[in-house]
């Protein structure tokens, strides 16, 4: 399937078995969309459909059906829970908007017992798999990440079995994205693009787009600190737009209770001048779909025309479930 070329699309939807995750009970989707994003539930869906009548918390999924020429993509677009719906009723016709919520709202509805801690040196992949076991059935597939906790982890008041393993994740510098069919995976962050879009060959982007550079506030020096102890990195490069040179000042960012993961504080403290760095260009902008590209992504970006030429980290998705599925993005420049 070539996603840079038009397409006809339909949704599918069903009623998903909690015991065995399979699909039974067709829903027919009138309209609808799936936001995706970096916060604790990841994502959540807002779909109308035809004469939906439960009254009781059920698990849904729903589906892509893609046309093209001689080819076809029929693939999963979103699992997750049905909340209490509101009717629209006109005759003997009625419509429902449903309200969906991510795979991981029961990890975020149950809290953690009072005193709970992980120990230094434990193994995170294996706690991140008890605290996420609270999601009865849905797989948990770990790739590609290793490593030890480097600290213990002591839980805060109110404190939820998501929460808790949000702070394992960035504490060894892992992400967690959840696939079309529900299953959630965590692994290292991506290091290359995994897809591309330029104005010749992959042309998916509408020309009207956003771009915000928000580099008046961002940082030039960062402090860490862990403890009794602390590193200060400072960006001094002259060819930085940010740097405290070209800036003519300097622009603090502190961070307290930092954990570094296989790196002195100093790394620690430099890696994340960094990161705080990125986001002074943001975009905005509308393409059509790619199932390859989800949150957390590097993608590359070859428009430049529009000012982009380079590669992008993908914050923020909303998928509207239209005629051709379209995308509203917003990345950062890397």
């Amino acid at each position: 399937m070539d996603w840079s070329k038009g397409l006809s699309a339909s949704y599918k939807a069903y009623i998903v078995d909690p015991i065995t995750w399979k699909d039974t009970e067709p829903i027919e989707i009138i309209s609808g969309s799936i936001s995706k994003s970096e916060d604790s539930l990841r994502e959540s869906a807002d779909i109308n459909v035809y004469n939906y009548n439960s009254d009781r918390e059920q698990w849904i999924r729903i589906y892509l059906d893609a046309r093209q020429q001689s080819d076809s993509y029929y693939g999963p677009l979103f699992t997750g829970l049905i909340s209490s719906p509101g009717r629209d009723i006109d005759g003997s016709i009625q419509s429902n908007t449903l309200q969906c919520y991510s795979v991981l709202k029961p990890a975020n509805d149950v809290l953690l017992p009072k005193g709970y801690y992980i120990s230094y040196g434990t193994d995170p992949s294996v706690i991140l798999k008890s605290l996420l076991s609270v999601i009865n059935g849905i797989p948990i597939i770990i790739e590609e990440s290793s490593g030890y906790l480097s600290e213990t982890i002591i839980a805060e008041s109110g404190e939820s079995c998501l929460s808790m393993a949000d702070k394992i994740l960035y504490y060894m510098g892992w992400r967690m994205y959840i696939r079309g069919d529900g299953a959630v995976i965590i692994s290292a962050p991506s290091s290359s693009p995994v897809s591309y879009f330029d104005a010749i060959d992959v042309d998916s982007l509408e020309t009207r787009l956003n771009i915000e550079n928000n580099w008046f506030d961002c940082p030039n020096v960062f402090r860490a600190v862990q403890g009794n102890f602390s590193a200060v990195a400072r960006d001094e490069d002259p060819d930085s737009l940010l740097s405290i040179q070209n800036r003519g000042r300097e622009i603090w960012f502190e961070e307290s209770n930092c954990y570094p993961f296989n790196e002195s504080l100093a790394q620690y403290a430099k890696r994340r001048l960094k990161e705080e760095q990125q986001v002074y260009m943001t975009v905005s902008y509308s393409r059509r779909f790619d199932p390859e590209v989800n949150v957390s992504d590097i993608i590359s970006l070859r428009y430049p025309a529009q000012g982009l030429d380079g590669n992008f980290y993908v914050s923020s998705q909303s998928i509207s479930l239209g005629y051709s599925p379209t995308v509203s993005e917003v990345v950062y420049k890397l």
